[in-house]
């Protein structure tokens, strides 16, 4: 993670083809998620991450709402 978006993105090595590398950026307004994965698995995993942004602002929404 970083807080800051860098003048240019850090580099990195995949230890083996089959990891999952995921970074990600929070900022004020907005949360940038980048991964790379394998070809095969990358349909679900992003299926995965899509519903877990929902139940977090699910989580969110109900905080605003009490």
């Amino acid at each position: 993670m970083i807080e800051k978006k860098l003048a240019q993105d850090p580099g990195y090595t995949m230890q083996s083809p089959e990891n999952v590398w995921i970074n990600y950026t929070v900022s004020e307004d907005y949360l940038e998620v980048n991964y790379v994965s394998p070809r095969t698995g990358v349909d679900r995993f992003k299926a995965s991450l899509d519903r877990a942004v929902e139940i977090v602002k699910d989580i969110v929404q109900a905080g605003h709402q009490t």
